[in-house]
Formats: structure tokens, C-alpha cells, sequence
């Protein structure tokens, strides 16, 4: 009955918006997203409690539009959804799958659902590892390879971000990306058994990244600005996310 009303209140909102006045561009926006929604069903925006279709959903935005930074977005996007499309078919999951939240968290990309079937479970979070190792890569707000990682609000950002930040806030904290930064991520078993994995990125981040930066070191007796000791407590925090441990070590 719920679910019958539902429908009906979409259908009473559909009648009254059909005069509405879109732009060129938010017609041309709504017929690709239509496209995108039928090639990745789980993009299609759905209330987080209820699971229903907003009743005022109207295409002009979708999952990805929601809570994915545009950089992000635009840089692997797309890609992230034809990976999990192609796993979740293996399972006969795709219409099935339900998106709860993407956002931006520590810095990088968290992507969360309701959960998949068992038999693609292993393979499904190495995906949606893979794509949070990958926003490591690129920075949050310009789209570019990342080369500083800064402290307090972390975010990991491109060279000429970190110019244009240093010029508004000269008492930024932050760090060069170096190899310690590399995640690796540790499953416990039921058993007991911890498996550590090194990130499937590992080799674009050694090239993107310097193995060592003496400029870290430096950074407290080339300006006093900083205390060296609250930039150790914040590089320990980002290394602590629960998600990876420092590999220096």
C-alpha cells in the first residue's frame, strides 16, 4: 500500500512538472543521466532509509553528482562504476546493488552499500580499494597527480594547488608525498590469520611520489612557523585511518 502511494505521489509530481521550463543544457544533462542510470543502475538516486526514488527525482543529478568530488568524478568515475558493473554481474547482484554513501573522508575516496553476495565479496572490495588508493592520486580539487599531502583537514593535493593554498594560508602544515605514504591494508580472518596487502597502486604511486623527502625534515628549522611535533602527530594520523599502516617501519 505504501509503495502504491508512493507511485502515485511520483506520477501527481510527474504531471504537475511537465510544463516545467528546462534549460537546453539540463534536457541534454537529463537524457545522458537516463543513459548512464540504464547502463549502472545503482547510480539511480534513492532515499537512504527508505530505498525509494525521491518523488521529486528528476535526473539532473545522479549517485556520482551527489557526494563524489568533481575531480574525482571526472578522473575515474566512470571506470570505478564499469569495474563494479562487471563484478557485480558475475553474481546476477546488478539490480540488486544499493549505493548508502560516497564522500571524501581522511582525504580520500569511501564508497559505502548495503553489501554484495559472498561469492564476489573478496573481489568487490579490492575494487573499491583500489579506487581509494586511486583518489590518493589525484588531487581533490584540481584533477592533477598529487605531490603534497596536508595536516589537520587532510587532503592530498597537486603542486599547483599547494601554491595557490600557501599563498592564502602561509601557515598551512603539510608534507610531501613520499613512498612511507603507500598504503598497505590488513584483513583479519575469522581464523585469526592477518593477511597484509600491499596497494594495487603501489607502482604508480612510487613513480608519482619520491622515495625519501629530506624537505620533511627540514621543514621545522627551515620556518618556525610549524612544531615539528604536531606535524609527527598528524602524519601518524593520516597513517592510522584504519585503513593502511606506515611501511617505513
Amino acid at each position: 500500500m505504501r509503495k502504491l502511494k508512493l507511485k502515485i505521489k511520483r506520477l501527481l509530481w510527474k504531471i504537475k512538472n511537465i510544463f516545467h521550463k528546462y534549460s537546453k543544457e539540463d534536457k541534454e544533462l537529463i537524457k545522458k543521466n537516463k543513459k548512464l542510470i540504464k547502463e549502472f543502475p545503482f547510480l539511480l538516486v534513492r532515499n537512504r532509509f527508505s530505498g525509494q526514488v525521491p518523488i521529486d527525482y528528476d535526473y539532473t543529478y545522479t549517485e556520482l553528482d551527489y557526494d563524489m568530488p568533481t575531480p574525482w568524478r571526472e578522473s575515474f568515475g566512470i571506470e570505478m562504476c564499469e569495474k563494479i558493473k562487471k563484478c557485480l554481474l558475475k553474481a546476477d547482484y546488478l539490480d540488486k546493488y544499493v549505493i548508502t554513501q560516497i564522500k571524501e573522508k581522511y582525504g580520500t575516496l569511501r564508497w559505502y552499500d548495503y553489501g554484495v553476495p559472498k561469492v564476489i565479496s573478496d573481489e568487490f572490495s579490492d575494487i573499491i580499494d583500489y579506487y581509494a588508493d586511486k583518489s590518493m592520486l589525484v588531487c581533490i580539487e584540481t584533477g592533477k597527480p598529487t605531490k603534497y599531502v596536508t595536516t589537520g583537514w587532510i587532503s592530498y593535493i597537486s603542486e599547483d594547488c599547494f601554491k595557490e593554498k600557501i599563498k592564502e594560508r602561509p601557515n598551512l602544515g603539510y608534507f610531501e608525498l613520499t613512498w612511507s605514504d603507500i598504503p598497505v591494508r590488513t584483513t583479519h580472518y575469522p581464523s585469526g590469520e592477518k593477511v597484509r596487502k600491499e596497494s594495487q597502486l603501489k607502482g604508480d604511486m612510487m613513480v608519482a611520489w619520491k622515495r625519501y623527502s629530506k624537505h620533511n625534515n627540514d621543514l621545522n628549522k627551515e620556518n618556525n612557523k610549524y612544531n615539528l611535533e604536531d606535524l609527527t602527530e598528524s602524519k601518524e594520523t593520516i597513517i592510522k585511518t584504519g585503513l593502511w599502516e606506515d611501511v617505513s617501519k
